[in-house]
This record gives C-alpha cells, structure tokens and sequence, in this order.
C-alpha cells in the first residue's frame, strides 16, 4: 500500500513558519543557508538558548523542536490533568479542590513565586498516577483487598513517571512523593509536601466516596488533630485548622483573581485571541451543553444517564436530594438499584424481573414501575422509576436515562379518595353498611335467605 504523505507536504509551511517564530522569541540564530557554520561561531548575545540550531538535515533535531514547540503552546501539565479528568472525574475534582486549597494557604503563609507554582501543581496532579489504574479499583463501592491496595499505591509511583515524562523538576516531583509520606516516618519531607498531605486528607474526609459517607468540617478537623505528630505536622494542622476556621475572604478573593486570571491567561500562550459568530454547528453545541445542563438542574424529577456499560455519566441534583448522595461521588460509578434505595412496593429487594433498568437493558423498550425508594436516615417514599434506551444512529443500545419521579403526594391523594370512599359507603360510628348500602344489598340478602326456608325478622331503626 503506498504512503500518502502529501498532507506533510500541506503542513509542513506552517510547521516551518510556527518553528521560525519560536526560534525568534528565545533569541537562537539560525543560519539562513544549509551551509556549514564556521569552526568557532560566535554565540549569540542572549544566554538563554532552550533551542539547538535547527539543520534541515538533522531530523532528531527538527522533532526535539517540535516537541518543545507543542509544550511551549499547549502545555503538558493542562494535558495530564485533563486525561485524569476523563479516566475519573471525581479524582480530578478532588485534585482542583486540593490545588486551590493550597493556593489559599500559599496566599495566606505568604508562599511566593516558584514555590507556589510547584505548590498548586503538585496539588492539581498529585493523583494524576491513577490514570493508570483499573476502573473496577477506582469505582468499587466496598473495601479494596490487599491486591487492589497495593495497586493503588502503585498509582503513586506511576504518577512521578506521568511527571518525569512531561518535564516536571526535580522539586515538583519530589513535592508530590513526599505529600504521601506520613510526618513521623519522613526527616527531610519539605514543608510543601507536609501542608498538601494536609489538605490532600481534608479534602477527602469531606468529600463523600463511593465507599463511605463524608464527613463533616468539625469531625475531620478532629481527626486531623489527633493524627497531628504522626500522620501531620503538629504546627501546620493547627495553621490550617485556623486557616479553616476564621473567615478571610480577601484571600478567597485574591485566590479566585489569580486562578481566573493569571492562570488563565497563561493556559495556552501563542495562541491569538479572536472572536467569531457561531456557526449553527456551535449553536447546537452550545443548546446542548449550557441548556441542557441547566434542564437538569432544574428538573424536579431525578434524571440519571448511564452508559451502554451501566456506569454513571450524570446524577442531577433531584437525585442527590431524593439519595442523599452528591453527584461527584458517584459519575463513573456503576449503577446500582442500592444507590437510591430501590425496593418494590411491599419492601422487597429488587431483581431482574422488577428492575426496570435491568429490563430495560434486556428488552431494548422503555419500562416503568411504581416503587419505593428508603434512604438508610428516612422514611420510604414512593417513586415512579422509568427506564428510557438510548440508541445510536445503528440502532445499538448506548445508554439509559433513568428517570424518577416522588409520587408520595399522589399515593396520599389514592389513599384520601379510598378513605372518602369507605366513608360514603359506611357508617363511621357502628362500621356496618350506611342506608345507601343496604338499599342496595338488601333485596339480594332477603332472595338469599327466603332461599334458606327458615323464618326471619328485619328490624330497621334510627341510632338514636
């Protein structure tokens, strides 16, 4: 089969101008023909030289200038945080929770420059290493067996190769190995590494897991006191606990100014700024995102979407206040009627022939049940549970929306009309048939007992 090269062909200006103009910012010289240099060339007045002369016939060099040409525009911190993000958005949530609770801290202690550049990254990608970890590890809603642990303690030195990959110093490496050692075990642990494993743990305390529910602000401050000299770092809890505890929203302030704005503006230089309108294409998209996110919001119904393997892409908020559980505890978890409670009628547990999601799968159709849905710290209350198939453009089965619905207001109006009906048709004080009643069941009473052949009396009377 032939190479197709002649899109390199297309490209290649482009690459060529895009390398000119990165030579040009770091000050490099480069020869203007192929010829040879001169045996002592004079260097060039700037000293900073992160760019070798590029020779045309030197192709090692020309894909080293590539690379340092994409990290300089792109950035490759912003690509490992956003590869965790899709392997496991709740780890990247709790990583960006983790790096602005340290720039907070790093505003505060007066941690400046450098420092606190390695402080917040670090933070940001001190999980990245889980990319490398299986889902059924990540997303096991139970204890790990000693297997899956000493997987996930692999994710740690994982994590420093991910690091030492993207061109991460030597300090920011060692920053993020250390954060995982605990204070007593670790004599020259740096300080930054000592505040992370602090925040790194309250974070997560708070914060609730498939596993566990979270705990409140006071009680993991607690645990983190009575760990203080031994997991952490006596003095820098008790800065932290006061960091915690008095309200400082000027350095709320100041964090969110550099996080939107320094920060930001830096995510990916070289590239121009400009504004076009949208195409219908980008209209769609954005229908599709903003509106359809607020929808969701909004609905009073609790909407979640799974995907063709049964694990969670979306848990609105009406399905957090219905199970009580957040929805970053819970995206790209797989699906379980356990998760809102979900029992029959009479209170029994679920299973393939009552589960409408289940046969909703196996059966390819929408399907709906009237169940009940009891959180572990209330009452039972009545749900509408409909399963909705999702298929592509092939007819193949890609996911399910669940929809659920409270209906506790409608039983309570079914029960108030029974009610009303057994009133109507008797008498509130003796609970014998009121007159209605027996006018109509009187005549089949006498046809019932003449047919007996035995004498009998009816005496009718008023209560009273």
């Amino acid at each position: 089969m032939p190479n197709d090269l002649g899109w390199l062909d297309q490209v290649m200006p482009e690459i060529q101008q895009d390398l000119d103009n990165f030579r040009a910012e770091v000050a490099v010289q480069v020869p203007a023909s192929p010829t040879p240099a001169p045996p002592n060339p004079v260097p060039p007045l700037n000293p900073v030289q992160p760019l070798n002369p590029v020779q045309p016939q030197n192709r090692a060099s020309v894909a080293d200038a590539s690379e340092r040409l994409v990290k300089a525009r792109l950035g490759v911190f912003a690509g490992l945080f956003y590869a965790l993000r899709a392997k496991h958005p709740p780890t990247a949530a709790h990583s960006l929770r983790v790096a602005l609770g340290c720039s907070k801290w790093a505003i505060a202690s007066g941690i400046d420059g450098e420092d606190r550049d390695i402080f917040e990254i670090g933070a940001l990608l001190h999980d990245v290493g889980k990319i490398g970890i299986p889902d059924s590890v990540l997303q096991k809603p139970a204890n790990l067996d000693g297997q899956e642990q000493l997987m996930m303690e692999m994710s740690g030195g994982m994590g420093e190769e991910m690091l030492r990959g993207a061109g991460a110093s030597d300090l920011l490496i060692r920053v993020v190995q250390q954060a995982r050692f605990p204070f007593d075990s670790c004599e020259d642990q740096h300080p930054l590494a000592r505040m992370m494993a602090i925040v790194d743990a309250f974070d997560s305390m708070t914060t609730e897991q498939v596993f566990r529910r979270a705990l409140s602000r006071d009680r993991a401050i607690e645990e983190l006191c009575s760990h203080a000299g031994e997991q952490f770092d006596p003095e820098l809890v008790q800065e932290f606990v006061e960091l915690l505890i008095v309200p400082r929203p000027e350095l709320e302030a100041e964090m969110i100014q550099r996080w939107l704005a320094e920060l930001a503006s830096d995510i990916s230089p070289g590239f121009a700024e400009f504004s076009r309108p949208m195409s219908s294409g980008a209209v769609q998209s954005f229908v599709d995102t903003v509106y359809h996110r607020r929808l969701l919001e909004c609905l009073a119904d609790a909407a979640i979407y799974l995907d063709w393997d049964g694990q969670i892409l979306v848990w609105n908020r009406a399905a957090e206040r219905l199970s009580g559980r957040r929805a970053d505890s819970l995206t790209h978890c797989r699906w379980s009627s356990d998760l809102l409670g979900l029992r029959t009628e009479k209170g029994q547990q679920l299973n393939e022939q009552t589960c409408p999601i289940a046969m909703a799968f196996e059966q390819r159709t929408q399907v709906t049940a009237h169940l009940e849905s009891k959180r572990p710290d209330s009452q039972a209350t009545k749900v509408n549970v409909t399963g909705i198939p999702v298929f592509s453009s092939q007819r193949e089965i890609t996911g399910l929306i669940v929809l659920v619905r409270d209906t506790t207001a409608q039983s309570h109006l079914e029960e108030r009309v029974q009610t009303l009906n057994t009133i109507a048709s008797q008498d509130t004080l003796t609970k014998v048939a009121n007159r209605a009643a027996l006018t109509e069941r009187l005549p089949l009473f006498l046809q019932q007992h003449l047919e007996t052949g035995r004498r009998g009396s009816v005496i009718m009377c008023d209560i009273d």
